[in-house]
């Protein structure tokens, strides 16, 4: 979200009633704030969208920044927003926050994890729950050009919409044949690659976060 003065907000629908109520509540904070982006597979996409100006949350008016500390604290946040020069009133449910990322999987070369926080921030659509993340030089990803910053949708047309049955669909693929690989540019540009597997130099293998083990991560091998 950013600030958002009277003005700009008169301009977009807001009430003499709203603005006056504004004013008696605080003269010297002439300002709303108006939300500039909706974090991907957050539960809030869908529900509000960018250029909502808020009003008011859980009856009470947003006037500083920090009236937003209450998602932290509840389950679901009832909301009064400004859209199409007409209030609206949204129950919108919050999102925990994940701790950044728990598992990675790598699989021929090619590093694979659920998009992070700064990547679903930035993007205006998330074709899948499989992010390409990095790709070794020299590896099967590398020379079939299976790049950094592809979503993953299906493997052998097996939709893939999170990591785990990212994760069960490479399992599939035997050694030292073509697999079908259905991506998404961040561009938002679909083609289908094609990758021969070769698990004797590139196995697949999974790092999970496990705060039992000393590194704090526990490996394993698929094959």
């Amino acid at each position: 979200v950013e600030p958002l003065s009277l003005i700009a907000a008169r301009a977009g629908g807001l009430s003499d009633s709203r603005l006056e109520e504004i004013q008696h509540a605080n003269p010297d904070r002439n300002m709303l704030f108006i939300i500039q982006r909706i974090e991907l597979l957050s539960k809030a996409h869908g529900v509000l969208q960018d250029l909502d100006i808020i009003v008011s949350i859980n009856g009470k008016l947003m006037l500083h920044i920090d009236d937003l500390n209450v998602q932290y604290t509840h389950d679901a946040l009832d909301l009064v927003i400004l859209r199409n020069r007409s209030e609206i009133h949204l129950r919108v449910e919050t999102t925990a926050y994940d701790g950044g990322v728990n598992k990675l999987v790598f699989w021929s070369g090619a590093i694979f994890q659920a998009p992070y926080m700064a990547l679903r921030q930035q993007s205006s659509n998330a074709p899948s729950g499989v992010y390409c993340t990095d790709v070794a030089s020299g590896s099967p990803a590398d020379q079939y050009e299976l790049m950094a910053s592809y979503w993953i949708t299906h493997i052998n047309g097996v939709v893939t919409p999170d990591l785990a049955s990212f994760e069960q669909a490479v399992r599939q693929c035997p050694d030292r044949t073509y697999a079908r690989v259905r991506i998404v540019s961040f561009d938002l540009e679909p083609a289908v690659l094609t990758v021969k597997t070769c698990y004797h130099y590139w196995p697949t293998s999974t790092l999970t976060k496990d705060a039992s083990t000393e590194s704090g991560w526990r490996s394993s091998n698929e094959n």
